[in-house]
């Protein structure tokens, strides 16, 4: 059977406007009855990457979350809000405004930190051997993904794949951080994770998006006013990268899930419902042009990789701490997986000899300071892309 995603406009989070377009989009791809029976226990795997309030557009929004409980809740009456945060408790939800629209719902909203993990294995793994995921995922009837649409600094978007990394512990999301450095290794780690527990439908926050160098502050919200919805999980991700102006295996994950089998990123062999993609695409602010490039290195024979390894390195965007703004909280001391951030004179310090540019320090910075640099070579790669993207764009308008 073909994929089918539906893409429905939805240009604002007003509780009826967000109903109408998630029922809609919802229809189109068969009903919500199809995943959902009376008596499941749903879980909702939301996108939650920090204490954020919804204005900045990195975290499910509130309203949207809101809208998807109270259509679930009209088929089954038990439903979870869950995510994994950095520290145990439920006060990281407060900032978003999760907090308080579960609270209000009546909704058990649940935190996967210090809560109990399972090991689970997979003969189609190909990074790791096991992965531990979160217990109350794996004993959901359903799990539903929340997703906000995002560029991201190391695996370029994040969306319906890559939301299934919360399921896994963070001190193990750290560690594999360090255990697969380069971005195309690591996007195919992200899907033995996706591999391990497959959501069984995703409906995409694409409201209001983030461009530019996100996934965190560091990226800027963008007014898309669409709402996405699927089975195949796959199958969204690569429509959600042509509407960012990306051909769908740009997105190293994708590009891995669908070699594998978990899903369909070739656009000829999906059912887009509902608006077309030309009609309401919207070219992203990429955050960098390392996955771009990987991309297009992947295809080369190995033994050119291995020649130009380091010019490859050189090309790449490396986090830039800005003294102005760092008030010396520590965070990303503590989440940088290769300890390459230190504290100097009460400002964070990054070691760009030991950095491998994963950025986990921007993710976890709640103040703004980690900022991007590129390396001379960088830079001008950086240009020549932009400038390529560009002329693409021009050759190929959407269609009107």
């Amino acid at each position: 059977m073909r994929a089918r995603v539906a893409v429905t406009r939805c240009p604002s989070y007003d509780p009826r406007v967000l109903r109408e377009a998630l029922s809609r989009s919802l229809s189109l791809i068969g009903s919500l009855t199809d995943v959902v029976k009376p008596g499941d226990r749903v879980l909702l795997k939301i996108n939650h990457l920090g204490e954020h309030p919804p204005e900045t557009a990195i975290d499910t929004h509130p309203a949207f979350l809101r809208a998807v409980v109270d259509l679930v809740r009209e088929i089954t009456p038990d439903v979870v809000v869950a995510d994994g945060l950095d520290s145990p408790g439920l006060g990281g939800f407060e900032k978003s405004g999760i907090l308080s629209a579960c609270r209000e719902l009546d909704v058990e909203l649940l935190n996967f930190k210090g809560r109990p993990y399972r090991e689970i294995r997979r003969a189609g793994f190909e990074t790791v051997t096991s992965i531990a995921v979160a217990e109350a995922a794996l004993d959901a009837d359903v799990v539903i993904t929340l997703p906000k649409l995002k560029t991201h600094m190391l695996c370029l978007m994040t969306n319906a794949v890559k939301n299934n990394y919360g399921f896994i512990p963070l001190r193990l999301r750290v560690n594999y951080h360090c255990q697969f450095p380069e971005p195309d290794a690591f996007s195919n780690m992200v899907v033995d994770v996706f591999e391990a527990l497959r959501p069984h439908l995703v409906l995409v926050d694409a409201v209001t998006a983030l461009e530019g160098t996100g996934p965190s502050r560091g990226g800027v919200p963008k007014p898309l006013g669409l709402v996405v919805a699927g089975r195949d999980c796959v199958a969204v991700d690569a429509v959600c990268a042509a509407l960012m102006g990306l051909e769908p295996t740009e997105v190293a994950s994708t590009r891995h899930a669908a070699r594998r089998g978990l899903g369909e990123a070739d656009l000829a062999r999906i059912d887009v419902l509902g608006e077309s993609i030309d009609a309401v695409s919207s070219p992203f602010r990429l955050p960098s042009n390392r996955m771009l490039m990987d991309a297009a290195i992947t295809r080369l024979p190995a033994w050119v990789v291995r020649a130009v390894t380091g010019l490859i390195r050189s090309t790449r965007e490396y986090p830039n701490v800005v003294r102005t703004r760092c008030i010396g909280c520590g965070l990303c001391v503590r989440h940088c997986p290769v300890h390459a951030v230190t504290l100097v004179d009460g400002k964070a310090r990054i070691d760009l000899g030991r950095c491998i540019a994963c950025f986990c320090c921007q993710e976890f910075c709640e103040s703004d300071a980690i900022g991007v640099t590129h390396r001379p070579v960088g830079r001008v790669a950086s240009f020549v892309l932009r400038l390529q993207r560009r002329i693409r764009r021009i050759m190929n308008p959407p269609a009107t």
